[in-house]
């Protein structure tokens, strides 16, 4: 079923398999402090969702004992310029925030070692034809 039409169906959509779209040859690994070294990018389609998929040097912390941590995604499609991010602070991981366009609104996230993987449902893009995005790791306040 065509995901446009208005129909219910079962997609299968949390495997990551899909063809890549887009990988920044510019995400080398070359900052200092490992937590916010980006080595990898990937823009996935997996049927009903687009999946960011962002490889650290090291792996994603628990928590970071001052400061903030934020890993961030910017997809812009039509009039809506979005960020989605998931911050790592002194009281550990907090959901995943967002700020994206009208309802309906479906993301979610998954953190997989070095790796975090950023889901936005195919529905939030309203027909879009191209989605432009960016990404980066920051560490906010830190001491």
């Amino acid at each position: 079923m065509a995901e446009r039409d208005g129909f219910v169906g079962l997609f299968r959509t949390l495997s990551g398999r899909g063809p890549v779209l887009d990988a920044p040859a510019e995400a080398a690994g070359d900052v200092e402090e490992p937590l916010v070294d980006i080595t990898d990018l990937e823009l996935v389609d997996t049927g009903s969702t687009l999946l960011l998929r962002m490889t650290l040097a090291e792996d994603v912390p628990e928590q970071v004992d001052n400061g903030t941590i934020r890993y961030r995604l910017f997809p812009s499609f039509g009039e809506y310029n979005c960020w989605i991010e998931l911050r790592v602070n002194a009281t550990g991981r907090e959901p995943l925030m967002w700020d994206c366009g009208p309802e309906p609104r479906s993301l979610g996230h998954r953190v997989r070692g070095s790796t975090i993987e950023l889901f936005v449902s195919k529905t939030l893009l309203h027909g879009a034809d191209n989605v432009q995005w960016s990404a980066d790791a920051l560490w906010w306040g830190r001491e």
